[in-house]
Order: structure tokens, then C-alpha cells, then sequence
């Protein structure tokens, strides 16, 4: 079973390999009522200057559930790639594909309206459903730069850029929101 603090991400089984005291592979996975949902690698590489982490979500929405971080996210699977000094975050990427975000402020829900196939994805869909989210991300001092992070759904797109600040709790985030997104990406 892990747990970070108290909190609870499932049954887990690791597979690690330690040559002259020094851990170099580690591997596993995470699962959730005998279902894996979070696949992970990290090979330690001396000759590199950054060590790499891939994280695979069979469902993201369940990760950020189980982490306390959200419960605004509905699946999604992806690619979570984090790039480490020592045991330092510096920076990473995330991919994430068909998931939808619930709990929508309204504005992005008249957004979403606004074009011909929102009334039917607000009827077909808990939530406003998005093809892609991809972000990149770095990290200095607890300060998450968000370089640019970019979402396509059907009816509604965009592209974020901003700055969260962890200690603080305190996000800042500007950027460009786009209705009818398919329709627009076309022309």
C-alpha cells in the first residue's frame, strides 16, 4: 500500500535494482481495485545530468482524486515527464488525452455554448470534455512557471502561461480561451 502523509493512492508494486549501493532502476505500478492506473520508470543514469521520471496515467482524474490536488478532472491518460537534480523537481511535462473538467466556472460554460456543439457536449458529457492538455513546466524556489500549457476540446480551446506559487498557495495564470475551438482551428 502507498501513502504520502495520510493519504492514500493504492495497492503498489515496485521492482528496483541497486547496483555497488547505488539505486539505478526503478519501476512499478499503482493499482485501484485490482486495476492499474498509474505506471512508473525512473532509470538512473550517472552520465546524465538531470534524472528522469515517466509517470503513465491509465486515469489522471483518479490521481489528482486520490491526491487531494482535484476533483474537478474526469479520467484522461497521459504522460507525466519530471526531470530531477538529486531530489529536486527543476522542471517537467505533462500530456494528458480525453479527459473533461467538471465544475466549470460559468463563463467557460457559455463559452462552450457559444459554438454549435457545446449544447450537445453539455448534454453528453459531466463536464467540458478536452482531446488534449498538454503543459510544460519548471520549477525554482516552490515557484511552478508554467511555460505554456495548451487544451483542445471540440468546443473550446486555449492556451495558458503563469506562475503558481506553492508555499503561498496562490496561482496566477493569463491567456487565451477559444469557443467553438474545431471550428476556429480550421480556419
Amino acid at each position: 500500500n502507498l501513502y504520502y502523509d495520510s493519504i492514500y493512492f493504492g495497492h503498489t508494486f515496485i521492482e528496483s535494482t541497486i547496483k555497488n549501493n547505488q539505486l539505478v532502476k526503478l519501476k512499478g505500478n499503482i493499482f485501484d481495485n485490482k486495476n492499474i492506473y498509474i505506471r512508473f520508470t525512473n532509470i538512473l543514469d550517472s552520465q546524465k545530468e538531470l534524472n528522469e521520471i515517466s509517470i503513465e496515467f491509465e486515469d489522471f482524474g483518479k490521481f489528482l482524486n486520490k491526491s487531494s490536488i482535484s476533483d474537478s478532472f474526469i479520467e484522461g491518460d497521459g504522460k507525466a515527464t519530471l526531470y530531477l537534480r538529486e531530489l529536486n523537481l527543476l522542471s517537467g511535462r505533462l500530456e494528458i488525452d480525453n479527459s473533461s473538467i467538471k465544475n466549470s466556472s460559468f463563463l467557460a460554460r457559455l463559452l462552450q455554448l457559444a459554438s454549435f456543439t457545446g449544447l450537445l457536449e453539455i448534454l453528453t458529457n459531466e463536464g467540458i470534455p478536452f482531446d488534449k492538455i498538454i503543459m510544460n513546466f519548471t520549477n525554482k524556489d516552490s515557484i511552478i512557471n508554467i511555460e505554456e500549457c495548451k487544451f483542445q476540446g471540440f468546443s473550446l480551446g486555449g492556451n495558458l502561461k503563469g506562475l503558481t506559487d506553492l508555499d503561498k498557495k496562490e496561482i496566477n495564470l493569463e491567456g487565451i480561451i477559444v469557443p467553438a475551438y474545431a471550428i476556429n482551428s480550421l480556419l
